[in-house]
């Protein structure tokens, strides 16, 4: 279905088609040429018209400003020779927008300030046309399609219209996610609500719709120190296709004109290449591996050892570009010294990522106006297309965060669902590296790792058995069974359940939601660690107690809140430590480190093995469990055992009497 619409497009008039059968955001070639428009390389899109003629498209036009009606949207748009039309608006858009189509009559109604505005299509062009069949149809199915009573069909004249079939050789889809601010992608400069409207005009200079120029002198500036004796690194150009030529000359002009680059003479060169980034567009970057090689750690001094090398020359850096290996070091102070006074109270930084957090939105709302001040105060720039704003859930550094807590994204668990059998030692480490850097997700991962993480050491053969496999497997359900992990509260007190076996060690650190009773602890981090050489020999009641003080050398941040914690263990006599005179040099090493780490002695009570099946049920309960692709729940005989098991536990029967 199709409808047309009168709009303007970077404050020129168009002729926009909306087509709920197309899958990419088009706009036209002879419009970009007619106006001198500037675009971009972007990854390949191969396209099929509907008078079969083929066409591959390899050019984007970026951060475009549509208007429509009263609708305001920036969007990328992907260059192709189309007829009739300047814009074509595909189906993405049409789900991403808070727009509502009325197909019967032609008309669009747009969300602005609380209230449906309606907007007028074009008068209809549209020429009656003989039926014939498509060529993507056999006879077959063709015929059986127009005879079933509940099947419209429509036939357009490819002269009319030439509607976009389009097979995608990048991801699907790319260019609407990379379209600013859609749907719960974000809500940064597509349909966006008043309040943030209001806040993009009153701080137009940290969302600029063109880069800045040179920035401000600062107090810091990145520096760029040699190993001693380090004689400059000068390579070749490295050769670019000619779509790559093109677009290098469009980004050395746009860096020259902004003053971020300037010609150079120096003696160091490092060649540049492009990378496809997730919108299709091409990241510009810089091989510095030569310089950072000799680089121990820009001021002026050390401008020409940014110095890179093209076909059109060779240019130099006046500000600090990706790719150093200490820039990111120097971008953390920056951004440390910029928001010192709100680290950690409501704000969060991890290079240039900003993580803004509140109680309500109102404070929200303030929290939000005090960054932006402090942005705009030192001429610091955010992108607009990669903002979300007023969201209760949002995707940080590989984790979703929400009012519930931590849980691991989506894509990392799929991915890991997705992972094939390992065929080499390779294989083995990238999987444990993914799985680990969730391992505080997982309760035991050391013990679920163990046989996986001995086939990666020196001089054992890979060879794969059932037990592997077996493991393997393991790993891979206790990801997707991974619980919501509840964000620490500094001011609750903290349990501890400890255990130890044969191979590994242990623990959940567990503590009492905000907003529940107080006897229902929910799990806050899992710990888990391989036993190594002569720990392996330890007996059971030494490996308890490492237990205990491998936790409380990894969680003293957590357990040293002015609250004692309580440690939960299956060996009885760690109760008594306190009071026991014939302790052995190591124990009274490790107690002494403890007390050092918690600041004070800790508490160290006995659960039984047989009893501790609350600290179980507690760390994999199923509302708790709640993870992105599935809930898992205990088959029934499960869950009776456990309600048998609460009878019988001691702790559990005493915390219910205090509650």
């Amino acid at each position: 279905m199709t409808t047309v619409f009168a709009a303007e497009l970077n404050k020129k008039k168009i002729k926009v088609l909306v087509d709920c059968g197309s899958s990419l955001n088009i706009v036209s070639e002879s419009f970009v040429n007619a106006n001198a428009l500037k675009t971009a390389a972007a990854y390949p899109v191969g396209v099929k018209l509907a008078d079969g003629r083929r066409h591959a498209g390899d050019r984007v036009l970026r951060h475009t400003r549509l208007k429509l009606g009263r609708l305001n949207d920036v969007l990328n748009l992907r260059v192709f020779p189309v007829q009739q039309y300047d814009v074509i608006l595909a189906l993405p858009w049409l789900k991403a927008g808070k727009v509502q189509v009325d197909w019967d009559t032609g008309n669009i109604a747009v969300w602005k300030k609380r209230r449906w505005h309606k907007i007028k299509s074009l008068p209809s062009q549209q020429k009656k046309v003989a039926a014939r069949r498509p060529d993507w149809l056999g006879k077959k199915s063709f015929k059986k399609l127009v005879s079933e009573d509940a099947v419209n069909c429509f036939m357009l004249d490819s002269q009319f219209l030439q509607e976009l079939y389009v097979s995608e050789l990048a991801n699907e889809g790319e260019d609407s996610a990379a379209a600013a601010g859609t749907g719960d992608a974000g809500t940064a400069a597509g349909m966006l609500d008043e309040r943030i409207e209001r806040l993009i005009k009153k701080y137009s200079t940290v969302f600029p719709s063109t880069p800045p120029g040179v920035p401000p002198e600062r107090a810091i500036v990145h520096e760029i120190k040699l190993v001693k004796g380090a004689a400059p690194v000068h390579r070749a150009p490295y050769r670019l296709s000619v779509s790559q030529e093109n677009e290098l000359r469009l980004r050395l002009k746009e860096l020259m004109e902004l003053g971020l680059i300037r010609p150079s003479k120096s003696p160091w060169a490092a060649p540049i290449l492009f990378v496809p980034k997730k919108d299709g567009t091409l990241r510009f970057c810089v091989d510095y591996r030569g310089l950072n090689k000799i680089t121990i750690a820009v001021a002026e001094r050390d401008r020409e050892k940014t110095a890179f090398t093209t076909v059109f020359g060779l240019f130099e850096f006046v500000v600090m570009p990706f790719g150093l290996t200490n820039a990111p070091a120097t971008f953390s102070r920056l951004m440390m010294d910029v928001f010192k006074d709100f680290l950690y109270d409501f704000v969060l930084v991890y290079f240039d990522d900003i993580l803004i957090f509140s109680e309500n939105e109102e404070e929200h709302n303030k929290h939000l106006k005090l960054v932006l001040d402090k942005l705009a105060e030192h001429q610091l720039v955010a992108k607009l297309s990669k903002c979300s704003f007023f969201k209760s859930e949002v995707e940080y550094l590989g984790f979703v965060v929400s009012a519930d807590g931590v849980k691991m994204a989506k894509d990392k668990i799929q991915a890991v669902l997705e992972w094939p059998k390992p065929q080499d030692v390779r294989d083995v480490r990238d999987f444990l590296g993914l799985t680990g850097f969730y391992r505080h997700f997982i309760r035991n991962y050391a013990h679920i790792a163990a046989p996986l993480n001995e086939l990666t050491k020196q001089g054992v053969p890979f060879i794969w058995t059932p037990l592997h496999e077996g493991h393997f497997n393991e790993l891979k359900k206790a990801i997707t069974s991974s619980p919501v992990l509840q964000v620490y509260n500094p001011a609750a007190e903290c349990v501890v359940c400890t255990d130890a076996s044969n191979i590994a060690v242990g623990a959940v650190l567990l503590q009492a939601s905000a907003d529940g009773p107080a006897a229902e602890l929910k799990p806050v981090a899992f710990f888990s660690k391989k036993l190594r050489g002569a720990e392996l020999n330890y007996d059971a009641r030494t490996r308890e107690f490492l237990a205990i003080k491998m936790v409380a050398a990894k969680w003293k941040h957590y357990l040293n809140n002015g609250k004692t914690p309580i440690f939960y263990t299956d060996h009885e006599s760690l109760q008594y430590l306190n009071s026991q005179t014939d302790l052995s040099p190591k124990f009274i090493r490790w107690y002494g480190n403890i007390t050092s780490w918690l600041g004070g002695p800790p508490i160290i009570r006995y659960k039984p093995g047989k009893e501790n099946v609350v600290a179980d049920a507690l760390s994999r309960r199923p509302d708790h469990a709640l993870c992105a692709l599935s809930l898992v729940m205990p088959a029934d005989e499960v869950m009776q055992q456990i309600k048998e098991g609460l009878k019988l536990d001691k702790f559990a029967l005493e915390e219910a009497e205090k509650d």
